[in-house]
């Protein structure tokens, strides 16, 4: 080998052992790709309204759970809440802060399952980014946070920092990141659980499960008390516990919904559905993984993210529903994604191919990945609803806010569905927005024993607002006094608007703050 080979070889490894190099190309290429999501024009769609909706009810002083229905834990809602103040400090109006704010805590996720793959590897870079890859290759986990606040985003990125937690037995931080994932959604125990686990595994298993359920325990106390505190325990148990019990009646079909996961993946993961197929194989591989002699110290951590991903794949494979579930789900197939792509690269370490020429190869490999995988060169996935084909802008949606506006002036209102009008046209807090879904039914004839079995008839019944806001697909029962308006569709966006024929006044004190 001549000088300038033993030279090239030299800075080839010198440039795969760079830690402090590479993580900042991690942090800027993720950073990049997740900013690259945002667009102020964005519809507010799916999960993001609802959520997006409840924060600015918190920011002006509402209790979850009490003044209105949520059969989901509220930690999104509170974190948009708290977006939209800080948004107010700053002139603005608070939606581009909290979508700018949850899309900072996507690409937080990123760096942190980064750190994660780079621990258990032995501090290796190299296999790091390849388990990196797969979370900007899924455009579709960022497209959601994009849009607004959306549940079980903290409670994937709080597995991994628990994990990361494990990794320097701290094990207080690590039950206290881990007590966050079940505040985001109920499902996100699987972290705790796995926390348990590790902790049950330390040499000082005692002092270790000690810390680690008492910090959990702390945060479920100033949880629990903050609802108790405000008069709202037994409405936050109801229907976090009691209605989430009809959530799965909402797809029906099978026990195991593999046929739905399936094309709910087609739909979102266009051009990206080789990382699907990479996921399945690491979702097999990664069992092997407790066998291999270099993962042995890192089986702590190793067991806090298998406890957490394997549960979130059995309660999708048997509980999938929407556009909220593919993304927590995409989640798990990007870590399992890294996991197949990290497996090659231990193949090539075992090889018996030189240090540089190995070193070639895991540059080569981490190429051809992200080639593939286009990170900040992928567009957000297209969103759509019943109400909002897509194409639909933000703009589209205010336009119909401004002219539903004048209806609603003097009247009551009641909204099925979409809350966006709700943040967009700047209608008075006494407003009525029900989620009616089966969840929300199930609460709503829970508390109502005299509830008919028609249950929205029942709910117009109670509230007779002057206007009905509702999604596409909902139908006014037949025998009420209300008439349809049309309002058009600013760019193909449009909800059923109804107005009471005998409107009875514009007052609404009079409707139960207990309304679902």
């Amino acid at each position: 080998m001549n000088p300038s080979e033993v030279a090239e070889a030299t800075w080839i490894r010198r440039a795969t052992e760079r830690p402090s190099l590479w993580l900042a190309v991690a942090v800027v290429l993720t950073a990049a790709h997740f900013a690259r999501l945002y667009d102020g024009d964005l519809a507010l769609l799916t999960d993001t309204r609802y959520y997006t909706y409840f924060g600015t009810e918190i920011a002006n002083g509402a209790i979850p759970h009490r003044d209105y229905f949520g059969n989901k834990t509220q930690l999104a809602s509170m974190i948009a809440a708290g977006l939209l103040h800080l948004g107010g400090l700053f002139g603005d109006s608070g939606l581009a802060t909290v979508r700018m704010g949850f899309i900072f805590l996507t690409a937080t996720g990123g760096v942190c399952l980064y750190l994660f793959h780079r621990t258990v590897t032995g501090g290796q870079s190299v296999p790091a980014m390849l388990g990196l890859l797969p979370y900007l290759g899924l455009t579709y986990i960022g497209t959601l946070p994009a849009t607004g606040s959306i549940p079980k985003l903290v409670m994937a990125i709080s597995a991994t920092g628990a994990a990361l937690a494990v990794v320097r037995h701290r094990w207080f931080a690590a039950g206290l990141i881990a007590a966050l994932s079940p505040l985001d959604w109920q499902i996100g125990v699987f972290a705790c659980f796995g926390v348990f686990a590790a902790a049950a595994l330390d040499r000082q298993a005692k002092r270790a499960l000690l810390q680690s359920m008492g910090a959990v325990a702390l945060i479920a106390i100033l949880y629990l008390g903050y609802f108790a505190l405000h008069g709202a325990l037994e409405d936050m148990l109801a229907q976090t516990i009691g209605a989430s019990f009809a959530r799965g009646v909402e797809t029906g079909g099978p026990l195991f919904k593999f046929a739905s996961i399936y094309r709910r993946l087609v739909m979102h993961c266009t051009g990206e559905f080789w990382l699907v197929i990479l996921a399945a194989a690491g979702f097999v591989m990664f069992p092997f993984w407790f066998c291999m002699e270099r993962l042995r110290a890192w089986r702590q951590p190793l067991v806090v993210i298998a406890v957490y991903h394997y549960g979130v794949a059995a309660f999708s494979a048997i509980d999938f529903q929407g556009s909220g579930d593919t993304m927590l789900l995409l989640h798990t197939l990007a870590f399992f994604a890294g996991v197949a792509l990290i497996s090659v690269w231990f193949a090539i370490e075992r090889s018996g191919m030189t240090t540089d020429t190995k070193a070639w190869a895991g540059l080569a490999l981490v190429v051809v990945v992200a080639a593939l995988a286009r990170p900040v060169v992928s567009n957000p996935t297209p969103l759509f609803t019943p109400d909002s084909p897509p194409g639909v802008t933000l703009q589209d949606q205010s336009t119909f806010a401004r002219r539903l506006a004048p209806i609603v002036k003097g009247r009551s209102l009641l909204v099925l569905g979409p809350t966006e009008q709700l943040i967009l046209g700047g209608f008075p807090r006494e407003s009525i927005f029900v989620y009616w879904n089966d969840a929300t039914e199930h609460e709503f004839a829970r508390t109502r024993n005299d509830a008919s079995g028609n249950l929205l008839a029942s709910l117009i019944t109670e509230v007779q607002p002057g206007v009905i806001v509702a999604s596409v697909f909902h139908v006014i029962p037949e025998g009420f006094p209300y008439a349809p308006i049309d309002l058009g569709r600013p760019g193909g966006y449009g909800v059923n608007v109804f107005v009471r024929t005998t409107d009875r006044g514009a007052s609404v004190s009079h409707i139960s703050k207990d309304l679902p």
